[in-house]
Order: structure tokens, then C-alpha cells, then sequence
């Protein structure tokens, strides 16, 4: 079960990655390296991935059912608007 989202937002707004994500689980096992990304159809979590001899990205961890893809997407996702909405916040209105 995942326990704690933390999401940090990216700086490029040329940058097809908005921004990283980590996962932390219950049994105090942390997930490293989820990227949100602006797609074609709007946004998407990509998991962790590597890239393997034969020159494929192949993702390192990922869920297994679609109930926990979707669970996982919407708690990522979640997660990144609430801080995106804080960002423009807080560059509307800055501390003194």
C-alpha cells in the first residue's frame, strides 16, 4: 500500500517532463524516479525505467493490475496538481 507521494515539480517548461515523483510503501520500501509527463492524450505517469542492451527502455517496477495502475496514477497525478496549483500560488502571491 502506498503510504506517501512526494512530488517535485520541474523547472523547463520546454520539457515534456513536468515533473519526478517517489513512492513511499508501507514496509519502508521507497520508489524513486516516476516521471509525470505531458503527452499526446494529456498527462501519464511513467514508471522507473531502464535502458537494456538492445537499446529498449524497460520499466524497473510497475504495477500489476490495472486497479493498482490506477490507483497509483491517481494518487501521482493527484499529488502533482495540488503542488502545481501551490506553485502558481504562490507566484501570484509571494511571500513578504
Amino acid at each position: 500500500m502506498i503510504t506517501e507521494v512526494n512530488v517535485k515539480l520541474m523547472k523547463d517548461p520546454a520539457s515534456r517532463v513536468l515533473a519526478t515523483a517517489e513512492l513511499m510503501l508501507e514496509d519502508g520500501i521507497v520508489i524513486h524516479d516516476l516521471k509525470v509527463i505531458e503527452g499526446r492524450n494529456g498527462l501519464f505517469v511513467a514508471m522507473p525505467s531502464r535502458l537494456g542492451n538492445d537499446g529498449v527502455f524497460r520499466d524497473v517496477v510497475h504495477p500489476t493490475t490495472r486497479a493498482a495502475r490506477k490507483k497509483l496514477d491517481d494518487l501521482v497525478l493527484h499529488e502533482y496538481r495540488r503542488m502545481n496549483r501551490e506553485r502558481r500560488s504562490q507566484a501570484v502571491h509571494p511571500a513578504e
